[in-house]
């Protein structure tokens, strides 16, 4: 009886279904050992949170004392009379021997890199939070403190758009203002949004910072669409005047309230402060405050 050998056909299903379940394979692997990184990742982030409590435990004169003021206070630094948050950094805990200094990250395999513990009061307690940059997201709102140059400068902002645990970048608007200007069609100062950018904003020494410039419209209505559900006290960071660096009918600056309603002036004969925006990388935010 002659022997019936695999047709071409055959052969090539057969491959199919062995590369099929190599890729099955393959995945199913790859995401027990993403899940176990990530488990072994949230134990070293514990670990870090139990060594800040045992640092708090021996530093009981820098417990955050206010429950009322929005005030943070960076060790190592001049702190205010009252504050609500005291931020340490990792390295704050090694060099005091309360953690191993050649501790590795099991997600990148290297050193931890930007991280921060947040120390915040809440009624009789204090809450510690562990934040790592490199993987932290940014919401709507948060208060941060960014290393705006080479020199070691850090500037008050808040967060105009959300960032996922795997972006670089955040987009940020000074808390305070830079400089004054003011443009209308009948002012004797007549400076228009791209004056203000050249003059103003690109003046600024933040090396650190990869764009500086006017908010949009565009970005204005996107925060405030995240923050429509929020109370008016997380709003109001935002209550205030800007200048943008484009127009409204013939004006260039907007009006946002306490409640988060934004409308445009009609006319403009007045100075009216200049708050950036930038695009910066997450390892130059030394701390956050979320609304």
């Amino acid at each position: 009886m002659k022997k019936r050998g695999f047709t071409l056909i055959e052969l090539l299903a057969v491959l199919v279904i062995l590369g099929l379940i190599a890729v099955i394979t393959v995945t199913a692997v790859s995401t027990t050992l993403k899940s176990y990184r990530n488990t072994l990742y949230d134990k070293q982030l514990k670990s870090i949170e139990s060594a800040a409590r045992l640092w708090l435990g021996e530093h009981m004169l820098l417990r955050p004392n206010s429950d009322t003021s929005t005030n943070v206070c960076v060790y190592g630094e001049a702190c205010p009379d009252n504050y609500n948050q005291l931020v340490l950094t990792l390295k704050d805990l090694q060099d005091g021997g309360y953690l191993d200094k050649d501790l590795k990250n099991v997600k990148t395999k290297r050193a931890f890199g930007n991280v921060t513990i947040a120390i915040t009061k809440n009624g009789n307690k204090v809450d510690i939070e562990v934040v790592d940059r490199d993987f932290f997201a940014y919401n709507v709102g948060d208060e941060v403190k960014i290393q705006v140059n080479s020199q070691g400068d850090i500037e008050d902002f808040y967060i105009i758009a959300n960032s996922s645990s795997n972006s670089t970048y955040v987009k940020a608007i000074s808390k305070n203002s830079k400089g004054s200007s003011a443009w209308c069609s009948s002012c004797s100062n007549n400076k228009a949004p791209t004056t203000i950018e050249s003059q103003v904003i690109g003046s600024l020494n933040w090396d650190n910072v990869d764009e500086k410039r006017l908010i949009t419209k565009a970005e204005f209505e996107a925060a405030l669409t995240v923050m429509q559900n929020d109370s008016a006290a997380q709003k109001a960071w935002i209550n205030g005047e800007y200048w943008t660096n484009e127009t409204y009918g013939n004006v260039f600056a907007y009006y946002v309230d306490s409640n988060g309603t934004m409308s445009n002036y009609s006319s403009i004969n007045d100075i009216k402060p200049v708050r950036p925006v930038i695009k910066v990388k997450k390892s130059y935010i030394k701390s956050v405050k979320t609304n």
